[in-house]
């Protein structure tokens, strides 16, 4: 009897440990993604409590790490900088090493822009009808910035714009030479690079800097035109000339032809101004002014467009609102955006007007028109808002639709 329950008890306790051999760790997961992010849900099973930690390898040399108070809900999010196919492993391991691997391919992409909210009036365009836009990049500041490129490039692209001012239009001073002064990280380029692909559009780009941002970018300001360029320039028109002063500020100059007319077309960006009696911003907008002048004797039937960040609010106490009254004042030039939004300029200012953020936000960001009847404004509309189209830089850009009067 003592040799048979001997020999049961061993039988039972070889099943018990075949058994625990059988229950292995496993681990279960599901992926959700939305644009670029993909989200990662599940749980980890680990019956002999043999698992320490473990790990997500994203697929783009990314890895998210997990301990054992997340395996019950196993939850993990990853923002890919590019959209791609992309295999995620995830690993389980323990004091030797890895126990198990488990992985899924998953392909992703930008999310489609919605131009829901734009106006109805920018999807049409007659025969003289053209469309400009003016915005502040930025200078590489933005999180998630090759997102914020697409949705650019998609504005661009879907609704066919014909000249693009760029401001803060940079590049990183380190960066490899592609062509002339521009280098490989060029934001213009790189939205232009979006808009060949997608679009199987190429537009001509215009581009110099003025000076340093953060360091280390070629802080630019740049034009961007279906059109070959008839010619161009940039220029100075500050005081300062070093690149190592944030005042020191250029204008870019493009003329092209379209419609059988010429079209001047300059990219601005301008310095605040910085105590009652600082008349710097004044005299670079005088400078501007005397350069489109200067450009218009060589076609009296040219149409001059100026656009840009102009770092003057008009419902800003005077004399902060004076460069503002320095460009318009003598009705040398029509402000497009007020032309069809009469309230814009209305004290107290409207938060709907704005055009850039921050702690000290405003309307700085204009297309003007050079005052006369060859040009009427059609439409123009604040785009990059979260009501329109969504946040793409600190400033939130002026589209204008304008028809040339034959």
């Amino acid at each position: 009897m003592k040799r048979y329950k001997i020999f049961f008890c061993i039988c039972i306790l070889a099943f018990v440990s075949s058994c625990q051999k059988v229950e292995k760790p496993s681990v279960h997961f599901i992926l959700e993604k939305q644009g670029l992010i993909v989200q990662l849900s599940g749980n980890v099973s680990d019956p002999n409590n043999e698992i320490l930690n473990g790990e997500v390898h994203w697929g783009d040399q990314s890895i998210g790490y997990f301990g054992m108070d997340e395996f019950q809900e196993l939850q993990k999010t990853h923002h890919y900088a590019l959209p791609g196919t992309y295999r995620i492993k995830i690993q389980l391991l323990n004091s030797s090493g890895i126990v198990v691997k488990d992985s899924a391919e998953v392909k992703i992409d930008f999310l489609e822009t919605s131009l829901s909210n734009v106006q109805s009036e920018f999807f049409t365009k007659t025969t003289n009808e053209f469309l400009v836009l003016t915005l502040n990049l930025h200078t590489y500041q933005e999180d998630n910035q090759n997102e914020k490129f697409n949705i650019i490039a998609d504005v661009i692209g879907k609704l066919n714009i014909d000249f693009v001012a760029f401001q803060e239009c940079a590049q990183n001073r380190n960066a490899s030479m592609y062509s002339g002064n521009i280098r490989t990280d060029n934001m213009a380029l790189k939205i232009n690079e979006i808009l060949e692909k997608k679009y199987n559009k190429h537009y001509e780009i215009t581009w110099d800097w003025a000076h340093y941002g953060w360091q280390i970018y070629e802080e630019g300001i740049c034009i961007l035109s279906k059109e070959l360029p008839l010619e161009q320039e940039s220029r100075i028109v500050s005081k300062s000339t070093s690149k190592e002063d944030i005042t020191t500020r250029k204008v870019i100059y493009g003329a092209y032809q379209k419609f059988g007319r010429q079209f001047n077309i300059f990219s601005a960006h301008l310095h605040w101004r910085q105590s009652l009696n600082d008349e710097e911003q004044n005299n670079q907008i005088k400078a501007l002014k005397a350069m489109a002048i200067e450009k218009e004797a060589s076609s009296a039937d040219a149409i001059t467009i100026v656009a840009g960040d102009f770092n003057g609010n008009p419902t800003s106490s005077y004399p902060y609102s004076e460069g503002y009254t320095t460009m318009v004042g003598n009705g040398d030039y029509i402000d497009a955006f007020l032309a069809k939004n009469p309230n814009a300029n209305v004290i107290p200012a409207d938060p709907r007007y704005y055009t850039v953020g921050g702690s000290l936000p405003g309307r700085i960001d204009y297309i003007f028109i050079k005052n006369n009847d060859k040009v009427n404004v059609k439409a123009s509309q604040i785009l990059f808002t979260n009501q329109v189209i969504g946040v793409v830089s600190d400033h939130f850009g002026v589209l204008t639709k304008l028809e040339v009067v034959q």
